[in-house]
């Protein structure tokens, strides 16, 4: 139910008056030396990348240090510090050239036993690193996680740019994994010299260098001159630490912020009243599924056609656009717009049906006579308005003869009672790691996957799944991907809902900035005060 009260009559006026009168904020000035100020919502714990957990920290690794492969803003997979790779015939090998005459800053030369140091201290045993899934299907992996042995026999170096990866079978998606923060290269001479001091104190041949660390304060970056492409327009980069939303308004209204993203939903409505700032306000998708899963492992739930039912009579096209506007996109399956085979080929969602979901139930009545038990669902209250969209789902569901309780509890119980598979129903997302199909169908959907908590199983999807994680070939891959998905669809695991996007608000004399699909896939490399060029006034 949504609260309502009143303003006293007095006070509604004056709110009026003051309201039609006040007029737009003031863009603040540009700065000169030319530098950007963002917005980070939390202080890094470190800014190694194989320890990197957080969005902001694995970010900021990505910054301070260079991957052969990088994503860019609209989520594809481009050379960084590699010229080029290649793919063996048989699909089991990638091949990278490393860009000739690249240094550290300590003057070293970038060579391909940095990479190999690098990865193999990804996936030791002792650096106990949680992104090591990485090179799961590298020779060796199993060995070097053991601890019995210390490399991974899969990597090689043929000469000083040239780097192999050797995988058990075809893996299709091991390049968009590269491209992952933790995959980045570091100085082996700067992890050794720093030790567990690292992570605090990086160097490394990235786009930006770090120039201050203040914790719960800001971070301030500069451009790395000796990173190819490196951005010439901007003096330095900073994060200020801001975890309210009200504050962060406030500091990008008084100049102490240049860029605001996420632009925060409360504050996005006010912004867009004024002519000369709609414009500054840059709406972005982001690679995420928000879904209601099913408890495909117990009654009644494990029934195909209750599940389907239950799929029938949820609508989200209903309450997505009045909750989140034209922020949210309707679901048409688990992966998101714009990656490889992001569509099933044959019906959408669910709930676009024109079939009756109560002559669904009375199909199920009639197979097997039963009443589907009152069915609870749970879910964690992540913002303002996931307990009216969990409203709506209950509306759906009893509107189809389904009686549907809400369970709005912690993040700590609610994990723990899908870990237990003790739930009904749930609300949950899903954002992508790396920009690949396989990042969405592999976890939720695979056989014995840690974050399958629907407990969905599906010997046919497994071997689909499977069959286009070995493909290379972009066209079969998508094929494959699309009979997944068409699969996922009919056997009903889940309601796929949105894939939620974000805003970003900046000052007018901001250029060069483009909000990135993935969190880590932009550099600012052309990211520049109006007017300056190469730190130059033009």
């Amino acid at each position: 139910m949504i609260s309502r009260f009143r303003f006293p009559c007095g006070l509604l006026s004056l709110l009026q008056i003051v309201g039609c009168h006040v007029g737009a904020p003031s863009p603040a000035p540009p700065p000169n030396p030319p530098r950007i100020l963002l917005r980070a919502l939390e202080n890094p714990t470190t800014l190694d990348p194989a320890h990197a957990v957080r969005a902001l920290e694995s970010h900021l690794a990505c910054l301070i240090h260079g991957g052969l492969a990088r994503c860019n803003e609209d989520g594809k997979v481009v050379p960084e510090l590699a010229e080029k790779w290649q793919v063996s015939e048989d699909g089991k090998m990638l091949r990278f050239t490393i860009r000739p005459g690249l240094k550290f800053p300590s003057g070293r030369d970038l060579t391909s036993r940095d990479v190999l140091y690098s990865w193999n201290r990804l996936c030791s045993k002792g650096a106990a690193s949680p992104h090591a899934w990485i090179f799961e299907d590298v020779l060796g992996y199993d060995e070097v996680r053991a601890g019995t042995v210390e490399t991974l026999t899969g990597l090689r170096a043929p000469s000083e740019r040239e780097i192999e990866v050797e995988t058990l079978e075809p893996s299709a998606s091991l390049l968009a994994r590269l491209s992952m923060p933790a995959a980045r290269i570091v100085d082996r001479e700067q992890v050794a010299a720093k030790g567990d001091s690292y992570g605090r104190r990086p160097v490394a041949l990235g786009a930006w260098e770090l120039a201050e660390w203040i914790d719960d304060s800001r971070l301030s970056l500069r451009p790395n001159r000796l990173y190819p492409g490196h951005n010439p327009n901007l003096s330095t980069l900073e994060f200020k630490i801001v975890a309210q939303d009200f504050s962060a308004a406030a500091l990008f209204e008084t100049g102490g912020l240049h860029i605001l993203q996420p632009l925060p939903p409360s504050q996005s409505a006010r912004w867009s009243r004024y002519p000369e700032w709609r414009g500054q306000i840059r709406r972005y998708p982001e690679m995420n599924l928000y879904y209601i899963g099913f408890g495909c492992h117990r009654p009644p739930l494990d029934r195909l056609e209750v599940r389907r039912t239950i799929a029938r009579s949820i609508q989200p096209d209903r309450f997505r656009k009045a909750l989140y506007g034209e922020v949210a996109e309707l679901a048409e399956g688990p992966v998101p717009p714009g990656l490889l085979g992001a569509q099933a080929s044959g019906s959408s969602h669910g709930g676009n049906s024109d079939e009756n979901p109560r002559e669904g139930l009375d199909t199920v009545h009639e197979s097997a006579p039963m009443t589907i038990r009152p069915l609870e669902l749970w879910y964690v209250e992540s913002d303002s308005t996931t307990s009216l969209a969990m409203e709506a789902v209950q509306a759906d569901l009893e509107a189809a003869g389904i009686e549907c309780r809400l369970r709005k509890t912690d993040p700590t119980t609610y994990g723990s009672r899908r870990r237990e598979g003790r739930f009904d129903l749930f609300y949950a997302n899903w954002w992508a790691d790396y920009p690949d199909a396989d990042n969405f169908l592999s976890p939720l959907f695979l056989s014995g996957s840690s974050s399958n908590h629907t407990r969905f199983s599906d010997p046919e999807t497994d071997r689909l799944i499977l069959a286009a994680r070995r493909e290379w070939d972009p066209d079969r891959r998508a094929k494959l991907e699309r009979e997944v998905l068409d699969r996922i669809q009919s056997l009903a695991p889940a309601v796929f809902l949105w894939h939620r996007g974000s805003e970003a608000l900046t000052q007018p004399w901001v250029e060069g900035y483009r909000p990135p699909a993935l969190f880590h896939g932009t550099l600012f490399l052309d990211l520049r005060v109006h007017g300056f060029r190469e730190g130059r006034l033009e």
